[in-house]
């Protein structure tokens, strides 16, 4: 196999260390990438179909964040990025009813944009009458300072509840947000 060059920075052979230092600050936020994960410890009900799940926690139960600005207290149903770029971003969602659920739609909205928003259908065919897992996983082309919110939209069913849990289990709530790389 021929040899082949590895891709560079910038232009040039050789960097300076202050080129090297500006790269990986610009490249990794300072030696981690921005990734945030936050759960519902606790169930949140009753819950409105469609409302903003508000998120209790990035430090216990499986939360965390690589960035501390990225959930606050003060804004408990959105997460921020801090830097521009592509994002993996993840929810997580189980919500219970006292009837039949027929479906859930999960969904995720930039800045509060109704028109920017990423959805996935989950049936409740595998999960009891009145249970309904919906999940969504995509990457988003996010800019420094963009956030985003996490609900579900429900059909069928009523008295909903979004599911939390005090350890990490598949059934916690949560909702990710990792930095994959800038855009180029």
């Amino acid at each position: 196999m021929a040899w082949t060059a590895p891709s560079t920075w910038v232009a040039g052979a050789i960097l300076t260390a202050a080129q090297l230092n500006q790269q990986l600050r610009d490249n990794t936020l300072a030696g981690s990438a921005a990734a945030c994960r936050v759960v519902r410890t606790t169930d949140l009900t009753p819950y409105t179909t469609g409302a903003a799940i508000t998120w209790e926690s990035v430090s216990a139960s499986g939360g965390f964040q690589t960035q501390p600005t990225m959930w606050v207290v003060g804004s408990p149903t959105q997460i921020t990025v801090p830097i521009a770029g592509i994002y993996l971003v993840s929810l997580r969602v189980l919500v219970t009813g006292s009837a039949t659920i027929t479906a859930g739609v999960a969904a995720v909205t930039k800045n509060a944009d109704p028109a920017v928003t990423t959805t996935a259908l989950n049936g409740s065919a595998a999960n009891a009458s009145n249970a309904c897992f919906a999940s969504v996983t995509t990457t988003m082309s996010l800019a420094a300072n963009d956030y985003l919110k996490f609900s579900v939209n429900m059909t069928g069913g009523s008295a909903y509840v979004v599911n939390g849990q005090t350890s990490e289990t598949f059934d916690q709530s949560c909702a990710m947000v990792t930095w994959l790389g800038q855009i180029t």
